[in-house]
């Protein structure tokens, strides 16, 4: 498929069966090779979370020093119980398609330049 057709698709419905050894090696999708590893949390349920208790601790950094410190400390241990219970995912640079339930290989953290250059692509 071509990308404007593969940008639809955010969530192919592909088995992990359909993956070598049960490993990603290559998007079934666009047929990128590469993708990078994140947490599987809706990206707009995160923000609409996190800016208002970004704002919520401002407000109280402004009011009392140690009532805003200490929901910031708050909000940073949420936040590790989340990262340590949410499972991970794969996202295919080329077509941004989601994949989730098979082995990741280590070392897949986001690309500012490979993303450029995928960006650059659909671009042309």
């Amino acid at each position: 498929p071509s990308a404007s057709e593969a940008a639809k698709v955010n969530t192919p419905d592909v088995s992990p069966e359909k993956f070598i050894k049960n490993e990603w090696q290559i998007c079934p999708v666009c047929e990128s090779t590469d993708a990078f590893l994140c947490k599987a949390i809706p990206r707009k349920l995160f923000l609409s979370i996190l800016i208002p208790m970004l704002i919520v601790a401002f407000v109280l950094l402004l009011k009392n020093w140690w009532w805003g410190f200490g929901f910031l400390v708050i909000l940073l241990a949420i936040d590790l119980m989340l990262y340590r219970w949410l499972p991970n995912m794969l996202v295919c640079y080329g077509c941004q398609s989601e994949f989730r339930g098979f082995k990741i290989k280590d070392g897949l953290s986001f690309d500012h330049h490979v993303a450029e250059r995928y960006r650059q692509r659909q671009a042309q």
